[in-house]
């Protein structure tokens, strides 16, 4: 029986690893800014306030990862605007998720947050080893995880012309419209104080 390659992986992706480190880059940043401002920035945290933040950190941080792996790294070469485009959604859905969990738990939110984005994201991303040698589990956890959708994003686009990046996007809309949908909600029952937004000690 013949074998062969659809498509050769490039020389500086010999293993074809790049794909889950840079999908990893994306869900990292999402996760990272929504912990560390509901701690060192509360303020922000109120959606009036978040929203606009993430579009402007989602933005910024998809081209650093791409900037990362791209010219400094040499991973990766070409693709900026798709590789831009699907990483901003990427990061500002996995922040939306986080952002239910430190609404609800504070920061115990890391805990669930990691148990969904990389005990169980990583392992059914098919990214450091194939999903058709792992439980069937995660094969049912790759289709509808975000981890998975980034890793099968950056191997499309960097490899498939990104042939079948429209239904990651379509997963990554799904996890951030519900998420923001269930925040909202969150706020409307339980409403903030005036002065809950203000670090401590800053009360008069």
């Amino acid at each position: 029986m013949k074998t062969g390659n659809i498509t050769a992986l490039a020389d500086t992706d010999s293993m074809g690893t790049v794909s889950m480190y840079l999908a990893m880059g994306w869900i990292m940043a999402g996760f990272m800014v929504i912990i560390v401002c509901s701690t060192a920035a509360p303020m922000v945290m109120g959606l009036p306030t978040l929203l606009p933040l993430l579009g402007g950190w989602s933005s910024a941080m998809s081209a650093v990862v791409w900037l990362i792996a791209g010219p400094l790294v040499g991973a990766v070469h070409g693709h900026f605007l798709p590789l831009f485009g699907v990483g901003a959604v990427a990061i500002c859905s996995t922040a939306l998720f986080t952002t239910i969990f430190v609404r609800l738990l504070g920061m115990l939110a890391v805990l669930p947050v990691i148990a969904v984005l990389m005990f169980l994201g990583v392992p059914a991303s098919n990214g450091a080893m194939s999903i058709y040698m792992e439980p069937e589990m995660f094969r049912v956890l790759h289709e509808v995880l975000p981890t998975p959708a980034a890793v099968e994003s950056v191997r499309s686009i960097l490899y498939f012309d990104a042939d079948t990046v429209g239904t990651h996007l379509t997963t990554f809309a799904v996890w951030g419209v519900i998420s923001l949908v269930v925040v909202i909600l969150i706020d409307r029952s339980r409403p903030r104080r005036p002065d809950a937004a203000l670090p401590v000690g800053t009360e008069n």
